[in-house]
């Protein structure tokens, strides 16, 4: 799998969110937050293939 393009992280009031890039993408009513896991699995795979086993090899590497 493969994490969907156009999209971007933001920091908006000291929190990360997913914004949509382009015209139409200042719908403010479907941004989500990320906390510190999820951050930093965005920022790894962003651009990659990747399966479970690449999400858990990350998490158990960050977290051991």
């Amino acid at each position: 799998m493969k994490l969907k393009e156009g999209y971007k992280i933001r920091e908006i009031a000291g929190e990360h969110v997913i914004i949509k890039q382009g015209r139409f993408g200042a719908d403010m009513t479907r941004v989500i937050a990320l906390n510190a896991t999820s951050l930093l699995l965005w920022e790894q795979l962003q651009g990659e293939e990747f399966d479970a086993e690449k999400v858990a090899d990350l998490l158990t590497a960050e977290y051991e």
